[in-house]
């Protein structure tokens, strides 16, 4: 679970800051680089209080740097939960965090990172479908379109293994485009050395293409791989 969570985020697409910021901001970075090593290491000595003030701070001030967009959510995350599997404390702030987005998406406030940052901390909670279904039914509920776009487009995985495809019916579109960019990705990686992560890669790749035939058979859509899908329960190595 937590290998998927990672290999799902790295799907992610992250822009760069611009040259001249990044001048600007390399004494910040630097705090926050050693903040984030601090963390750790404390983490790896036993001083889970201070490595939880550290991994906060980081956290938060990591928002400062598109550069970490990925690592935030996935490795800095994991990280955390590592830490709250020994250290209760630690557990309370995650699900706190989750809670905070939460209350943003049920007010509309949520922008798009908050909305990632809520399905994200949702993901390495190991929480259940029922709790994304909750978020998007809640955007539906209350007309706020940009964050039920963006929820579906960060959890409709989630969203479709609950059966909610009535919920999804109306992103078909965002949906096929999310699995046309991970087919890119696959062709590739393809051409990588054969590991435990690309094949995880090409099952993940396969389960989607499951969730969008039953996605299509409920809207009485277009089924665009169903060839694929056949080829992919045969053998999901390569494509």
């Amino acid at each position: 679970m937590r290998s998927e969570v990672i290999i799902g985020l790295i799907l992610v697409t992250v822009a760069t800051a611009p040259f001249s910021c990044r001048a600007e901001t390399n004494d910040q970075y630097g705090v926050f680089n050693n903040e984030y090593g601090m963390a750790q290491y404390l983490f790896r000595q036993g001083e889970y209080s201070q490595s939880l003030d550290k991994y906060v701070y980081a956290f938060q001030a990591s928002t400062n740097f598109p550069a970490m967009y990925g690592v935030r959510l996935s490795f800095m995350l994991s990280e955390m939960y590592d830490l709250a599997t020994k250290y209760p404390p630690a557990m309370e702030k995650l699900n706190s965090m989750r809670d905070e987005r939460m209350n943003l998406i049920t007010r509309g406030t949520a922008d798009r990172l908050a909305v990632h940052e809520f399905v994200s901390l949702c993901d390495h909670l190991a929480e259940k479908p029922a709790i994304y279904v909750r978020a998007v039914e809640i955007a539906v509920t209350n007309g706020h379109h940009a964050i039920e776009q963006n929820l579906v487009g960060f959890s409709w995985q989630k969203v479709c293994d609950e059966g909610r495809f009535d919920l999804l019916a109306n992103h078909v579109d965002l949906i096929d485009t999310r699995i046309r960019r991970y087919l890119g990705i696959a062709r590739r990686i393809q051409k990588m050395p054969d590991d435990r992560s690309l094949v995880s890669f090409l099952a993940t790749v396969r389960q989607d293409l499951e969730r969008f035939k039953k996605l299509t058979t409920f809207t009485k859509g277009e089924d665009k791989y169903s060839d694929l899908l056949k080829f992919f329960r045969s053998n999901n190595v390569q494509i």
